[in-house]
Order: C-alpha cells, then structure tokens, then sequence
C-alpha cells in the first residue's frame, strides 16, 4: 500500500513540474504582457516571446478583445494540439491553378476555432503549409496561434479568425513570408513606437 501511495505521489510531482513554466520565461511573459496588455488571450505555456507579441501591432494597432466585434489586431491564443486538425479545403481553379482555403482548427472550452486563409491560396502553397505544420507540431502538447476575430457564433459553438502565424517549441510559422521576424517587419517598415499605441 506504501509502495502505491509514493508511486501516486511520484506521478502528481513529475506531471506538475512538467507542466511549470521557468522562472525566467514567467519574467520575460510578465513583461511583454505589461507593454501589451491586450494581445495574449490567456496561458502562454511559455511559448512566446516579446518579439512575437509585438509583431501582432505591426499588423494592426492593439484594442481590448470583445466576441462583440471583429478585430484586425492579431490575437495569440494557446490550445491543446489533441483533436487539433489543418486542412487544404479545395477551392475553384483561377490563372494560379488549383487553390485551396487554408484552415487550422482547434478546440478550446467545447468551442470550435477555426483560423482561415484570407482568401484561397494555390494548393501547393497550401500543402506546403501542412508539411509545415505536421513538422512543427510532431510530439508537441500545445501550440500557440495568431489572428483577428472574423465571427463569433458561440451559440452554435464556433468561432472564425483570420489565420497569421502560429508557434510551437519547435518553431513558428506565419501567413506571409516573413511574418514570424520582427526584425523584417520592421525592417519593411513598422514603426512599433506609433503601431503599439491602442486602436484610437
């Protein structure tokens, strides 16, 4: 009966400090939710960095997060990746060949979410995506997503973003090109100093 009851208590303290995020990475979140308070929605998971919270104000000027209204200010919020899906919904062809909508669904509180292209993008674009995706998600617990709210129809259980880029430990990838570095954001031209100041 000793021996199940440390071996009880050997798994609660393995599976607590696993899920413990570094005393460091806790200052560094602390930080960059103090300069921008209004652009993670929730637990990070020790996942992201100052420089990934600030690229969402290159995009868009922050403003506080309300299901009421649609946002183009990129929004990070971490899921689970159990049940998580990506997916290439066929499109008509246009002069690029076949397209695709891209689609990053998760779930979260029983509400589906789902994180859409902007418009359909050439299938091989977004199949490549997907490699992406299955690379950069392989063994992982959690992953960390951009985007704007679209809709909001929790009634029904679901909700729709605008897709910009998501994260992982094992790195980042984004809508456009460039879209994970702060550093080429700014180098095209965001100005953080006026970006990062609230939506008037």
């Amino acid at each position: 009966m000793r021996n199940k009851i440390a071996f009880l208590l050997f798994l609660v303290l393995i599976s607590a400090s696993a899920c413990t995020i570094p005393a460091h990475k806790k200052a560094a979140e602390d930080n960059y939710r103090s300069k921008y308070p209004y652009t993670v929605l929730g637990e990070d998971y020790g996942l992201l960095t100052e420089d990934d919270v600030a690229i969402s104000s290159c995009i868009a000027h922050p403003s506080p997060f309300s299901l009421q209204e649609s946002s183009p200010h990129p929004y990070w919020q971490c899921f689970s990746l159990s049940g998580s899906a990506f997916e290439c919904e066929e499109a008509d062809e246009n002069e690029e060949g076949r397209t695709a909508i891209l689609a990053v669904v998760l779930k979260k509180d029983g509400i589906t979410n789902d994180y859409l292209s902007r418009r359909a993008i050439p299938l091989d674009a977004c199949n490549s995506h997907k490699d992406d995706w299955v690379r950069l998600t392989s063994n992982q617990k959690f992953v960390c997503i951009s985007g704007g709210l679209i809709n909001d129809d929790s009634d029904k259980m679901y909700r729709s973003w605008i897709f910009e880029s998501y994260k992982t430990a094992k790195g980042c990838d984004s809508y456009f090109q460039g879209g994970c570095n702060l550093a080429h954001k700014i180098q095209n031209g965001c100005n953080l100093a006026i970006m990062a100041q609230p939506a008037p």
